[in-house]
């Protein structure tokens, strides 16, 4: 019985060190992303997404570092799954980010900004 509760104890003070270590992380590419480093912020955010750690948070400042360094092509990609995130709080400032990026003439339909504030 005792070795039962040392063994859930040991169990529950690891877990307690990943999560801190994870949080560390998000505090350290949040840090990255507000001072504008957004290439090693980016590396952070992959990280924790691959390991499954605040994913909406961090999906959409990742699309949004990508969007910050003219990357509208990997945006584009992770806006399409943000948008499908329950808490959706800066649609605007997204659609007319995105129309900005568009190179011209690259066979997108040209979306005035009425329509783009009917869908936000």
């Amino acid at each position: 019985m005792m070795n039962k509760n040392y063994f859930l104890l040991f169990i529950l003070i690891c877990q307690s060190f990943v999560l801190s270590a994870q949080s560390g992380k998000q505090k350290k590419a949040d840090k990255l992303y507000d001072n504008f480093a957004y290439t090693k912020a980016i590396d952070i955010y992959r990280e924790l997404l691959a390991e499954g750690y605040n994913k909406d948070h961090n999906q959409r400042k990742l699309a949004d570092s990508y969007l910050h360094l003219r990357h509208p092509e990997k945006a584009v990609v992770l806006y399409a799954e943000v948008v499908q995130q329950p808490e959706i709080t800066n649609m605007p400032r997204f659609c007319v980010g995105c129309e900005s990026m568009k190179p011209p003439g690259n066979g997108y339909k040209n979306i005035s900004r009425k329509e783009k504030m009917k869908t936000s």
